[in-house]
């Protein structure tokens, strides 16, 4: 039955890839690599011990594993990804939200979904 999954999972994959893929730039110590990825969001909420509700929002970005680790391994907190929005380009720097990990990997470990936060607009 996992392969049915898997087999759905890359068939989607695919065919995201035709209409919502985005060009980005990651960076680390200098080393910048283009690559392909899908864009989302997620959304943390947490509560102080005081009792204040802290929200937060990150900027995801999908990337193939495949690609990714040849040249990285994993994602690191610090990392930079420039991303062209509006002709101009924002970077952003992955981040762990209110105490969750900085990425994910999809259960069929096709994909990192990175989590960052916008730093700058040039």
């Amino acid at each position: 039955m996992a392969n049915i999954f898997r087999n759905a999972a890359t068939w989607l994959q695919n065919k995201r890839s035709v209409s919502a893929v985005v060009n980005i730039t990651y960076d680390r110590s200098g080393l910048s690599t283009p690559f392909e990825c899908w864009v989302g969001k997620t959304e943390y909420e947490d509560v102080t011990a005081e009792g204040i509700i802290i929200r937060n929002e990150t900027r995801d970005y999908a990337i193939k594993i495949s690609a990714f680790e040849d040249i990285y391994n994993v994602p690191e907190v610090g990392d930079t990804i420039k991303e062209i929005i509006n002709d101009a380009v924002v970077e952003f720097k992955v981040l762990k939200p209110l105490g969750a990990p900085h990425y994910k990997r999809d259960a069929h470990f096709l994909f990192y979904k990175i989590h960052t936060k916008r730093i700058t607009e040039e």
